[in-house]
């Protein structure tokens, strides 16, 4: 399972497993991969251990890549 980083409006930036990281705007809620029905309430969404994320506080995401660390910079 890859990783993302999420990049937020206040300059902070938080990694999260792909498929646990679901985004909340006004209308629905999605993972970078599904739309989720309002079927999915939110305590069952964050039972399975996912983390509900605010979209309007989102700048950007974009895929985390695995630091090795006998590569240098």
């Amino acid at each position: 399972m890859g990783k993302i980083v999420v990049y937020f409006n206040n300059n902070h930036a938080v990694e999260f497993e792909r498929e646990k990281a679901l985004f909340k705007n006004n209308t629905e809620v999605f993972s970078l991969s599904n739309l989720y029905d309002d079927e999915d309430t939110y305590a069952n969404l964050v039972k399975d251990g996912k983390a509900l994320i605010n979209w309007e506080n989102v700048a950007f995401v974009k895929e985390s890549k695995e630091h090795n660390p006998l590569e240098e910079d």
